[in-house]
This record gives structure tokens, C-alpha cells and sequence, in this order.
């Protein structure tokens, strides 16, 4: 007879999702506090919010990542070093799931 599986406490571990050949190190320097690093996933999508005959073209910066890593960071008050560029955090839009979407903008 074999042992009944036992659900973790938390049964989703963002941390694992966060390991692969596209993930990469992002350093956060928050106002008010050390620097630190966590794993992440770096998405520059091309962006066109046209208003009728405006045409505006630019992109999106957001990263992925384990919401848990970034839960400290405040809307606007922290810089994020990602592959040399720093962009300023503009949201958090965490997904209730464990992971979280941080709006970034160019600093």
C-alpha cells in the first residue's frame, strides 16, 4: 500500500518556473534599502497605441518573475538593472498564482 500524496502548503513553486534557458539575472536597487537579484523573464514587446491618426510606436519592458522575489518593491521607488539597462518600475501585477508582472519604463 502506498502513502496517501500530501498536497505542499504552497503547491505551486514560482521558483521553479523561473529556471531556464531564457531567464536572467535582474538586480533591483530600491529606494530606501540594499540592492538585490532575482531570476526573471525579459519581454520588450513592440507596442502601438494609435489614436486615429497618431501613430505612436514603442515598446513594452516587463519582466516575469516569482512574486515572492519583488513583493518589497514599491510602485516607482526602486531601479532595475536588466542586461545593463535601467528602467524604473512602474507596476506590479502580481497574478494571485505566485508570479507577478513588473511594468517597467525607461529611465
Amino acid at each position: 500500500m502506498t502513502a496517501p500524496y500530501i498536497l505542499p502548503e504552497d503547491p505551486f513553486d514560482a521558483s521553479l518556473f523561473m529556471v531556464g534557458c531564457d531567464s536572467i539575472s535582474v538586480t533591483a536597487t530600491p529606494e530606501a534599502g540594499e540592492p538585490f537579484t532575482f531570476t526573471a523573464y525579459f519581454d520588450n514587446t513592440f507596442f502601438d497605441p494609435s489614436i486615429k491618426s497618431m501613430v505612436l510606436e514603442t515598446t513594452q519592458p516587463r519582466l516575469t518573475c516569482a512574486h515572492a522575489d519583488v513583493v518589497s518593491l514599491e510602485r516607482a521607488k526602486a531601479v532595475l538593472t536588466v542586461k545593463g539597462i535601467d528602467y524604473c518600475l512602474r507596476e506590479v501585477q502580481p497574478d494571485g498564482a505566485g508570479t507577478a508582472v513588473l511594468i517597467l519604463e525607461y529611465t
